[in-house]
């Protein structure tokens, strides 16, 4: 079991304690997968090493009209 699984489960454990009785099973099972999605993605994000020195990948500039 990764720490992802852990802390997925440790986050269902906790919503089925608070909002339980008010879910279906249906709809604990979506919870759970929109969960995992989220989880996956914020490990992803933790995976990327950056420096304090490194630059954004896009720079916003915005649009001007040429008068």
């Amino acid at each position: 079991m990764t720490d992802s699984d852990k802390e997925t489960s440790i986050l269902m454990e906790l919503i089925q304690e608070r909002y339980g009785e008010r879910l279906t099973e249906e709809q604990l099972e979506h919870v759970e997968n929109s969960l995992k999605r989220v989880m996956d993605a914020g490990k992803a994000l933790w995976d990327v090493s950056l420096e304090n020195s490194d630059e954004p990948y896009n720079v916003f500039k915005p649009y001007r009209r040429k008068e």
